[in-house]
């Protein structure tokens, strides 16, 4: 999965590249901005695949910690005694906004 992400992100990094060299070209005036379009929609679809594979690689991070047992973030606050109160009883010092 971790290949798939590196091979993603050569890939954006390319069509980036193609973006500013169709931009520049076009600032340039060698080009249409029909180029610079076709570079941008070949960029941002390949971006949310990136993201994706991002997300997919998180997740199965995630997955995996489950899977062995996870918790022991808990279990070792519970060693050393240095245990955080729930979210739900925090104390702010401003009152509860609702």
């Amino acid at each position: 999965m971790q290949q798939q992400q590196a091979a993603q992100e050569r890939l954006v990094a390319a069509l980036k590249d193609y973006a500013c060299l169709a931009t520049l070209q076009y600032n340039g005036g060698y080009t249409s901005y029909t180029a610079v379009l076709q570079a941008e929609q070949s960029l941002f679809p390949a971006e949310l695949t990136l993201a994706s594979v991002r997300a997919s690689v998180f997740s199965s991070g995630v997955t995996i910690y489950k899977s062995m047992g996870g918790g022991w973030v808990v279990e070792a606050d519970k060693l050393t005694g240095d245990t955080a109160p729930p979210p739900g009883e925090r104390f702010t010092g401003m009152p509860p906004v609702f």
